[in-house]
């Protein structure tokens, strides 16, 4: 679940998601705060400072990226942290220097043979300049704690690969969805039109690649992310981050334990796949 919550401050809001881990909370814990852990569903590279004072740092590579110093460090319990370089930092309004700082905020409950987790990741701006930044972080973070359940309840102690194909396109984040979306993209078969978290899905790209598991995440215009169960029960992403004209997209491929033949070749078919869907500007421009 995600939703927009009130603060203290009026003019801030938050990012919310609840869910439930079939997993101890000592897992999920680990799953939060270990090196080698977090490159497991999140980032793809970590490092880690336990501790009050210490620090998080995760990084997809670039300048995409995110460190927060520690405030609260109760394991099994509670994580808080305060952001010093931000998630999507350049992706951020212009009023973003004089905002407070934004914090990330786990607490786990424990259930019968489950974990309750909480994120709030409080901080954000309320104007229309901030939508954006709202909705993009937001979508990411849904996926990628939908990952961490997935790979807890699946794939535990096992070892993530990742590929991913990105291209730039000067243009709209709804032009660049448009095609990534479509016929000439990752839908030349199938629909994920009205589908939920948790619902099955089946599709057919315009490459040959076939997908077919359980959603993960789909907001549509943005992001659909689902298992890949015909690829050794992977996870797959296809993703539009828009800014100032500017649009990146990309296909995303997590596979864990030993690769399926087909993903040597994903980063290659989907880097060919894109460059060409989004080489032409649209009509006008």
């Amino acid at each position: 679940m995600s939703a927009t919550a009130s603060t203290a401050n009026a003019n801030l809001r938050s990012i919310i998601h609840d869910l439930e881990i079939a997993a101890p909370p000592a897992a999920v814990w680990k799953a939060l705060t270990d090196v080698k852990e977090l490159i497991q569903w999140l980032s793809l590279d970590a490092r880690v400072k336990p501790g009050v004072g210490g620090s998080i740092w995760v990084s997809w590579g670039g300048n995409h990226m995110e460190e927060s110093e520690i405030e609260v460090w109760e394991p099994n319990s509670h994580l808080r942290t305060r952001e010093t370089s931000p998630f999507g930092a350049f992706i951020q309004p212009p009023d973003f220097v004089n905002m407070p700082p934004r914090y990330l905020d786990y607490t786990l409950t424990p259930g019968e043979g489950t974990t309750a987790l909480h994120l709030e990741y409080s901080g954000f701006g309320t104007g229309p300049e901030w939508d954006l930044v709202f909705q993009q972080i937001d979508a990411p973070f849904e996926f990628h704690l939908s990952t961490l359940k997935f790979y807890l309840e699946n794939h535990t102690g096992k070892e993530r690969s990742v590929s991913w194909a990105r291209t730039v396109f000067r243009s709209s984040q709804e032009e660049a969805w448009r095609r990534l979306a479509g016929p000439q993209g990752f839908l030349q078969e199938g629909s994920v039109d009205g589908l939920k978290k948790g619902d099955r899905y089946s599709i057919g790209a315009a490459n040959g690649d076939r997908f077919s598991g359980v959603v993960l995440s789909n907001h549509p215009g943005q992001q659909f992310g689902g298992t890949a169960e015909n690829l050794n029960n992977s996870v797959i992403r296809f993703a539009t981050t828009g800014c100032s004209g500017i649009t990146s997209a990309s296909a995303w491929l997590g596979s864990y334990g030993p690769k399926h033949p087909d993903a040597h070749l994903f980063e290659h078919r989907w880097t060919n796949l894109l460059d060409t869907i989004m080489k032409d500007p649209p009509a006008g421009q």
